[in-house]
């Protein structure tokens, strides 16, 4: 939840941002009411107007929570394209991910990055982008 509210998180629009989320919930049975929560993370109202009407719409086949919940948060949140409320800060990541030196990562072990010898300066995450199923830091 804490990288989802983070501006650095590297997603080009909040339907991405929703999609991860989704693509998390499916991927291990169990993850229901946690991904409810996470919800929260999301910006709605930076979402298109047309995936909002879309989305607010949803009938599940089965019923679900999540699927409820998302369609309740985009109602709400088309108030925001009325003007009728003030919106959320944009995320302000960069385009794009690139690795410098130290920045591999396989399996989710670091395997470098762990800064210079004798530095007490801990590494700090620059941004955050999901790729391939993979979430990048």
């Amino acid at each position: 939840e804490h990288l989802l509210k983070s501006d650095q998180l590297n997603v080009s629009t909040e339907e991405e941002a929703l999609l991860w989320v989704a693509k998390w919930r499916a991927a291990k049975a169990g993850r229901e009411e946690t991904s409810v929560a996470i919800l929260t993370a999301i910006r709605w109202p930076l979402m298109s107007l047309h995936s909002l009407e879309t989305l607010s719409d949803l009938k599940p086949s089965t019923p679900s929570t999540f699927a409820e919940t998302v369609a309740a948060r985009c109602k709400a949140a088309k108030v925001a394209h009325q003007g009728l409320e003030a919106l959320p800060s944009v995320r302000q990541s960069f385009n794009g991910w690139w690795a410098g030196l130290g920045c591999a990562a396989k399996g989710g072990v670091v395997i470098a990055g762990q800064g210079c010898p004798g530095s007490k300066e801990a590494i700090k995450v620059k941004a955050v982008r999901p790729h391939e199923g993979t979430l990048l830091l």
